[in-house]
């Protein structure tokens, strides 16, 4: 899941927020852009339920001061982040919003005031490991000084353009450098743990293996026709090696599919009647 987190005064409605939609959408990646409260701790208890709620398999785009809170979960969380034209000191910059501040989706005011500030500096944080971030800046930002991520993260990937303005001129630019930095979709599909699984891999091989035997052999055999296809793409590729280890891995499961079929038919009888004796609803 990619999270966007909007800027100050801003909502998941915005410009950018609405490009990435549509952009994410168009290559089929799970996306949401929240509209937070202007309180940061708030603001940040959403985005941590958020997270946790897709069980940390995220990654982070932060535009300005979201740029800021989104430091600090990456950190957090030790995720993938892209910051967009971040704040790196909003505790210094946004004094001078100290009163009605505007929010740009519906051109109303809220307060803003100085024990917001003050929550801010909990969320000051240090990035251990920059290899994680990509940093987005445009010299033109009129609203920040780009210098100061830059020296803030010496070490993070950057891209640093002449021009611009604190909204980052057309981001749409740069989309796909931000989709091969995730290394989604075309650029990359293989992950350490299935996307939206929250088990470990240990956990959800226990899991599947408490499947009825013939659910458990119809996985297989999909797992087999997966392996295959992806074995025919490689083949296209002049991957030849990594192709025939991947047909042999299929054969291997469609072996071990047909086995288990095999196991359930030695316990077919038996387990259908003990279901229907303790009153299970599997529908057979």
């Amino acid at each position: 899941m990619i999270i966007y987190i909007h800027g100050f005064g801003g909502s998941g409605e915005g410009s950018k927020a609405k490009a990435f939609r549509a952009y994410f959408k168009s290559i089929d990646e799970p996306f949401i852009a929240p509209s937070l409260s202007h309180v940061p701790e708030l603001a940040i208890k959403t985005l941590e339920e958020l997270i946790d709620s897709y069980y940390g398999d995220v990654k982070l785009i932060g535009s300005s001061m979201g740029g800021y809170y989104t430091m600090y979960l990456a950190e957090k969380y030790d995720v993938q982040a892209v910051l967009i034209n971040p704040s790196i000191q909003p505790t210094v910059t946004l004094k001078r919003a100290i009163g009605q501040a505007p929010s740009f989706y519906d051109e109303s005011h809220f307060e803003w005031n100085t024990k917001h500030l003050e929550m801010l500096k909990h969320y000051q944080t240090e990035v251990t490991d920059q290899n994680k971030l990509l940093l987005m800046v445009q010299k033109g930002d009129d609203l920040l000084n780009y210098q100061e991520a830059i020296d803030f993260l010496p070490d993070a990937e950057q891209l640093v353009e002449e021009g611009g303005n604190h909204s980052f001129d057309n981001i749409e630019q740069h989309f796909e450098k931000i989709r091969a930095f995730f290394a989604i979709g075309n650029y990359f599909k293989h992950t350490m743990k299935p996307k939206g699984v929250g088990l470990t891999n240990n956990l959800l091989a226990e899991r599947l293996g408490d499947l009825y035997y013939d659910a458990l052999g119809d996985l297989l055999a999909n797992l087999a026709h997966k392996l295959n296809e992806d074995a025919k793409a490689d083949e296209n590729r002049g991957r030849k090696r990594l192709a025939d280890n991947l047909y042999a891995s299929a054969y291997s499961l469609e072996n071990a599919s047909a086995s288990i079929h095999k196991a359930w038919g030695n316990c077919e009888v038996h387990t259908l009647k003990w279901l229907d004796e303790n009153g299970s609803n599997r529908v057979v």
